[in-house]
Parts: structure tokens; sequence; C-alpha cells
């Protein structure tokens, strides 16, 4: 299924693209993955379009099969893995991201963190890379980290990188 939203903000009223494994159960509402984008995308400004129709982030809500496939394609890893992120080089439009819900919806009861905070942080997490951040050094990976906190902190979500004891999860 492929659903289309309209982000009420940001002056060029972007849109994502959801689409989802007819099999996936247990993800996020379609307006859940729209507010978290919007989320991640309010302090970025859409470059001119150079094809209108283009959404600004493609969302593909994956199962484990695919999400390994993309993985070992991609990657090179052959296991599902919770998110994944491909930039694009077309003029506002950042790229897709897979999600895959199995693997985020365990994590998240692993984790003891609920399920809407544990998506809610993997949605912006994609976005950021698809946004030029990535943890690849420790330099690069706490600029990244801190965007994530305060971007999930307007919406009410707790810092995740930050257990149930107080330690941190690295």
């Amino acid at each position: 299924m492929t659903t289309h939203h309209k982000l009420d903000e940001g002056p060029y009223g972007a849109a994502i693209e959801i689409h989802r494994d007819g099999d996936v159960v247990n993800s996020p509402d379609d307006a859940s993955v729209s507010l978290w984008v919007s989320t991640a995308l309010s302090d970025w400004s859409r470059p001119e379009v150079l094809v209108p129709e283009l959404p600004v982030v493609g969302i593909r809500i994956t199962g484990e099969s695919e999400a390994r496939a993309l993985n070992h394609h991609w990657r090179g890893r052959d296991y599902p893995t919770n998110v994944l992120s491909f930039p694009s080089e077309v003029a506002g439009f950042l790229g897709d991201i897979a999600l895959c819900a199995p693997v985020i919806e365990q994590e998240a009861k692993t984790h003891k963190k609920s399920s809407q905070a544990h998506w809610a942080h993997l949605v912006i997490h994609g976005v950021l890379h698809l946004r030029g951040h990535d943890h690849e050094t420790k330099a690069s990976a706490n600029v990244m980290e801190r965007q994530e906190i305060e971007k999930l902190q307007t919406l009410g979500f707790d810092n995740p990188y930050v257990m149930e004891e107080g330690t941190v999860d690295k």
C-alpha cells in the first residue's frame, strides 16, 4: 500500500510517500510517521525542486525478508536491520528510508522502550542520514545524537541513548 502525505511545515509544502509491505503488522500510522519526518526536517529548507511530483522523503516499511535483502545488497550484511537510508542526488528529494517493522518492534521490547518512541527515533535517525549526518566518527556521532535527542524531546520522547538505570546506550 502506498500513501501520500503533505507536510504542513516548511516553505515548500513538502510531501512524503509511505509504502508498506502488505504483510507488515505493528507499525505506526501514517500521521505519526509524517509528524516524525516533519520534525526531522523542521530546521531544513528544501531547495528548488527539479521534479515537483517527487516527495521530499520516501518511507518503506518492510518485513524481515525485504530488510535482509536490502541490507545484503547494499551493505553486504546478511541479516535484517532496523533502518537503512538511501540518499538521493536529485534536488529537493532527500531520498528513501527503509524501516523493518519486526526488528524495530523487537528492539523496543528488548530495550524496554515504547514502540512509538523507538519508531520516532529511527525515522528521525533515517532522515538525518538523508540530510548528510552520520556516526562514522565520535564527533559526527555526537552531533547526530544531539540532533536526535533534541528533535525527540520536542515530540515528548526521552533521550533514546539513556537506558533505564541511567546508563548510556552506545
